[in-house]
C-alpha cells in the first residue's frame, strides 16, 4: 500500500512472471497481437476457459506447450479437445488444393464493433453452433460424423496392423462399429478431402473390416472400466427406457464409467429398429447380438419384455431407487395418408410391416405397392421382393433427384426390378366387396414444398390420376412416437409433433430426473445420430 516508480513495477512484474503469477490481460488489438501470455493454473483460469469456450484463440493463450510422442500419436485429436490450456493444436500445416492456407472462423474482437446490449445473446453457443472444444485441426471426416469418431486415428492403426487398437479407438465414440459398417450413411466419406481429387477413402469398409475381425475373435474386446477408487463410487441407479441404438449407447458409456445401468426394452429382443426395422439382408441379427453382448459384459443389465408405463411406472422405479431416466424409445409408430380405404385389410404402415416380417416371415405372391420415397420405403420394397411378390412398385411425391432415399439404395432397388414412380401422391385405396385391398389410385403431385417457406406443402392435380393393382399397400410416409402411459406422473412437456421439450445441450427435460435422446427427441434419423446422442 505505497507508491512505487515504473522501474520497481517492472521488477515486480518480472518476479511475478518467473513465479508463474502473470495473468492474461484480455487482448483487444486484433489478430496476431498477443504480447502477454497466461501462466495461470489452467484448471482455474477463467480467461483461458473463456477463450476455449467461445473459440477465440486470439483472446488469450497459455504459456504451456505440448509434448508430443511421435511414436504413440495417431492424430486422433483427443488431446486437442480436452487440453485445458489450449496448448495442443492440429492442422497448422493444412492447406487447400491451390496451396493457400486454411482460414478458420473466429469470433469478432471488441475493437471491430461497438458492443452493447443489442449484441447480447444468452444462447450464444447454440446460435454460433460452438462446442466446448477448438474445431481447428479436426479432419473433415471426423467433423462430419455425428459421433465424431476419430477416423484418421483408427485408419492409421489399421494400416499398421494394430486391429484391436483400431477397434478400441472406434469404440471411444461408437459401440456399434460392425452395425455401422453395414448401415451407416457414410457422411465421413462425403466429407473426405480425397473425394475432391478422385474417390474418398473407404472409411466405412475399413471400420467394418476391423470390427468383423473382432467378432470372430475368441476374446472379445471389452473396454476397461474406470477405477472407482480414484473417481469415487458410482452406486446411483440409472434407468434407460428403450433398447435401441441411443439407449444401448448410453448404457455402454455409463457402464464404462463404472455405473450399472438398467435398460428396459418392451420387445422380446433388444436393438430397437436395428432388430425390428432394418431387414436381415442389410443387417444380420447375429451381428447386433454380438455387439450388444459386449454391453452386457461391461455390466449393463438389459430387461426385455418390460414396458415402462404399463408393466411398471417411472414413479415406481423411483421408489426402487432409480435416480435418473434416459428415454430413448424411438419412433415406433407410423402414419397413414388419411385417404379413403387407407385402413383396409391388406394395408400396413412401414414399421409394423417390417416388424411382422421379422417376427413371422410370410411370403406374399401378389402385387405390392409401397407409398414413400425414403430409405424405410426402400427397405419395405426390397423386403417384399425377397418375399416373392409378383411385382413391387415404390411411389413417391418427390422426383427422382429429390427422394430422401440414398442414391445407392435407389440403384439397388432398380437392379432388383422394383418400379419407382415419382411425382404421385395417394388419393384412394380400392377395396373389394370383402373390404380387401385390390388397388390404389394416385394423383399427380405438382410440388412437394412451398417455394417460399420451404416447408412441406404438397400441391396436387386432382384430375391427373393413375391406378396400380395391389394386394398389399405399405405406407412409408413418416413415423410417430407411441408414448402410451410412459410419462404419467412426470413433468415432461411437449411441443409440435408430440416431441418432448428438452435442453439442446444436456437433453434434460422439465422433469430434472428425465433425459431424452435419439429419434424420440430429433425425429427419425440415422443409426449414427442415435449413437451420438446416446453417448
Amino acid at each position: 500500500a505505497h507508491y512505487i516508480d515504473k522501474e520497481r513495477a517492472l521488477e515486480i512484474l518480472e518476479l511475478a512472471e518467473k513465479n508463474g503469477y502473470v495473468h492474461q490481460i484480455t487482448n483487444i488489438d486484433g489478430k496476431d497481437k498477443i504480447f502477454d501470455i497466461c501462466n495461470c493454473n489452467v484448471r482455474i483460469c477463467n480467461a483461458l476457459r473463456t477463450s476455449m469456450l467461445f473459440n477465440t484463440p486470439y483472446l488469450s493463450r497459455s504459456a504451456y506447450t505440448a509434448n508430443v510422442s511421435k511414436e504413440k500419436c495417431v492424430a486422433c485429436g483427443k488431446c486437442v479437445e480436452i487440453c485445458p490450456a489450449g496448448a495442443v493444436k492440429l492442422g497448422q500445416k493444412l492447406c487447400k488444393k491451390d496451396g493457400s492456407q486454411v482460414e478458420y472462423p473466429h469470433a469478432i474482437l471488441p475493437d471491430k464493433i461497438r458492443w452493447g446490449e443489442y449484441a447480447w445473446d444468452e444462447d450464444y453457443r447454440d446460435t454460433k453452433k460452438l462446442s466446448n472444444t477448438y474445431p481447428q485441426g479436426s479432419a473433415p471426416c471426423k467433423a462430419a460424423c455425428p459421433a465424431h469418431v476419430p477416423v484418421q486415428a483408427y485408419i492409421k492403426l489399421a494400416k499398421d496392423g494394430k486391429y484391436r487398437e483400431s477397434l478400441a479407438m472406434i469404440k471411444t465414440e461408437n459401440p456399434f462399429p460392425s452395425v455401422c459398417g453395414r448401415v451407416c450413411n457414410k457422411r465421413c466419406e462425403d466429407a473426405c478431402t480425397r473425394g475432391t481429387i478422385d474417390k474418398p477413402v473407404s472409411i466405412d469398409a475399413i471400420k467394418k473390416f476391423v470390427a468383423d475381425l473382432e467378432l470372430k475373435s475368441e476374446n472379445r474386446y471389452v473396454p476397461d472400466k474406470v477405477v472407482q477408487s480414484v473417481y469415487g463410487k458410482f452406486d446411483e441407479k440409472i434407468a434407460i427406457i428403450g433398447g435401441g441404438p441411443a439407449g444401448l449407447s448410453a448404457a455402454f458409456y455409463l457402464a464404462e464409467m463404472g455405473y450399472k445401468p438398467t435398460v428396459f426394452e418392451k420387445n422380446p429382443l433388444p436393438g430397437g429398429m436395428l432388430t425390428y426395422g432394418i431387414p436381415s439382408y442389410k443387417l444380420e441379427k447375429d451381428v447386433i447380438a454380438a455387439e450388444i453382448d459386449v454391453i452386457k459384459q461391461l455390466g449393463a443389465e438389459i430387461k426385455c419384455g418390460v414396458e415402462v408405463g404399463k408393466d411398471i411406472t417411472i414413479p415406481e422405479l423411483k421408489e426402487q431407487g432409480y435416480k435418473a431416466f434416459y428415454i430413448a424409445i424411438g419412433c415406433q409408430g407410423g402414419r397413414r395418408p388419411g385417404v379413403p380405404g387407407d385402413t383396409a385389410e391388406g394395408t400396413d404402415i412401414a414399421v409394423e410391416y417390417l416388424r411382422k416380417n421379422f417376427e413371422n416371415r410370410t411370403n406374399f405372391e401378389g402385387d405390392v405397392v409401397v407409398v414413400g420415397g425414403g430409405n424405410v420405403a426402400v427397405d419395405c420394397a426390397r423386403n417384399a421382393h425377397r418375399l416373392g411378390a409378383k411385382s413391387v412398385s415404390m411411389v413417391s411425391l418427390e422426383q427422382r433427384d429429390e427422394m430422401p432415399a440414398s442414391s445407392d439404395e435407389i440403384a439397388e432397388s432398380l437392379d432388383e426390378n422394383i418400379a419407382i414412380l415419382n411425382g404421385w401422391g395417394p388419393k384412394e385405396v380400392k377395396v373389394d366387396q370383402d373390404g380387401k385391398v385390390v388397388g390404389i389410385v394416385f394423383k399427380k403431385c405438382m410440388r412437394v414444398t412451398d417455394p417460399e417457406t420451404k416447408k412441406f406443402a404438397p400441391l396436387y392435380d386432382e384430375e391427373d390420376t393413375m391406378e396400380l393393382p395391389a394386394g398389399k399397400v405399405v405406407f412409408a410416409i413418416g413415423q410417430a412416437i407411441e408414448w402410451g402411459k410412459l410419462l404419467e406422473g412426470t413433468n415432461v412437456k411437449f411441443w409440435h409433433g408430440n416431441y418432448p421439450v428438452a435442453d439442446k445441450f444436456t437433453y434434460q427435460t422439465d422433469d430434472e430426473d428425465i433425459f431424452v435422446g435419439g429419434d424420440v427427441y430429433t425425429g427419425p434419423k440415422f443409426v449414427i445420430d442415435a449413437i451420438a446422442q446416446g453417448h
